[in-house]
């Protein structure tokens, strides 16, 4: 992904980055929250410049080198060859509804239908034992009221 200026739109609220998935044929839009980390990055990057985020040659990042990249850091982590550059979607689902975020929610920011969403949640979520952890929470408590 090429990310540029002309993706970054103000909102009431402060920045997104909103772009159209190639996976969907440019029909879906995922609108991304831009952090405050993030915020500093586009802050700092010379205006001059086209590409926001590079890699270390300064030419545009590429799935191939994320990946050898992620895997890279996941090894130093202890993590093996476990996880892999699609799974940071995954990951990225279950962290939204940890936050409290609605499946609708979710599915704007990553760009997917909610049944996508929905599928992602079902494969990842259930991975987590704080989430499966808090819904014992609410039944348990549902039950006494």
């Amino acid at each position: 992904m090429k990310l540029t200026r002309g993706l970054i739109v103000t909102t009431p609220k402060g920045r997104r980055i909103q772009v159209r998935t190639s996976k969907s044929g440019d029909r879906q839009i995922a609108s991304v929250p831009v952090t405050a980390a993030m915020a500093r990055i586009v802050d700092e990057t010379p205006a001059d410049r086209l590409l926001i985020l590079v890699n270390v040659g300064g030419q545009a990042l590429c799935e191939k080198w994320l990946s050898k990249a992620i895997r890279k850091h996941c090894r130093a982590a202890g993590l093996g060859d476990r996880l892999g550059l699609y799974d940071a979607r995954g990951m990225a689902c279950t962290r939204l509804l940890r936050a409290g975020a609605r499946l609708d929610h979710i599915a704007l920011a990553m760009g997917w239908s909610k049944k996508t969403a929905a599928d992602m949640l079902e494969s990842y979520a259930r991975l987590d034992p704080d989430l499966t952890d808090a819904i014992l929470d609410l039944l348990e408590n549902k039950s006494v009221q």
